[in-house]
């Protein structure tokens, strides 16, 4: 049985990597603040995860009562709307520190364990907005370009230490984040059609699809994979202004 350790596991797409996890047989820590939609059988683990300190005494208690860490998920993140001129620095600086900053801590943490056992796994959670730019997204689009270039250098760091780092990159994915936010708009289900309608797949993800690309990259399967930067994405980084979506 593996000890996993899913930060942002409370709701979304970290609950369903949670839930992945554990039916695969592994004995999986949920890291968040709150855990409304997550797995009753999950370990809780109730941690601030901009706290250095909190993040070490979780990574700690995880390691006291199995004895390792074999995976580590870096999903937890949020998203601020604005370009530069109107981010504020305050929503910058906490942007950074739960998309980016937490994702060092909790991997300064881990890996010390990791090269104990001389073996591990690292997924974190970018996004297509880490590859492309989307307007209003300056902060987040930054943090998430930050975790892919932490991931490569991870992956180069630690590969001879038996160790593999990777990235996910999800694109539009059915959250109750996004059915809020589409909810706000004057034409939801309209709205929601025209945008998956852009996609070369004609949809949006299911949580659980983000989940099977990270529990694939996680697992013996992907033995020979570190340092990759896997678009799970409906081919929406296929599309460019040269493209349109009635020329496919």
């Amino acid at each position: 049985m593996r000890t996993v350790i899913v930060t942002g596991a409370g709701r979304g797409i970290g609950a369903s990597i949670a839930r992945k996890f554990l039916d695969l047989g592994d004995r999986v820590y949920g890291v968040d603040l709150a855990f409304d939609e997550a797995p009753s059988e999950i370990v809780e683990a109730v941690c601030d995860i901009t706290d250095p300190d909190a993040v070490s005494a979780m990574v700690e208690r995880v390691v006291r009562e199995t004895g390792r860490v074999d995976v580590l998920v870096n999903n937890a993140g949020i998203r601020v709307e604005a370009d530069v001129i109107d981010t504020t620095i305050e929503d910058w600086d906490r942007l950074m520190a739960v998309n980016l900053t937490a994702v060092f801590y909790a991997c300064k943490f881990a890996l010390p364990h990791m090269v104990v056992q001389g073996s591990g796994a690292i997924v974190s959670v970018a996004s297509v907005a880490g590859l492309n730019p989307i307007p209003d997204r300056a902060a987040y689009c930054a943090s998430k370009a930050g975790v892919i270039g932490l991931t490569r250098q991870m992956a180069l760091q630690y590969a001879r230490r038996g160790i593999r780092v990777s990235a996910v990159c999800p694109g539009p994915t059915l959250t109750p984040f996004t059915r809020r936010y589409r909810e706000r708009l004057g034409d939801p289900e309209g709205e929601s059609a025209a945008f998956a309608g852009r996609l070369p797949v004609g949809r949006f993800a299911a949580p659980e699809e983000i989940a099977n690309a990270i529990a694939f990259l996680a697992s013996d399967e992907a033995s020979f994979i570190t340092g990759s930067v896997l678009d799970v994405d409906g081919g929406n980084n296929l599309v460019t202004v040269h493209v349109q979506p009635d020329s496919y």
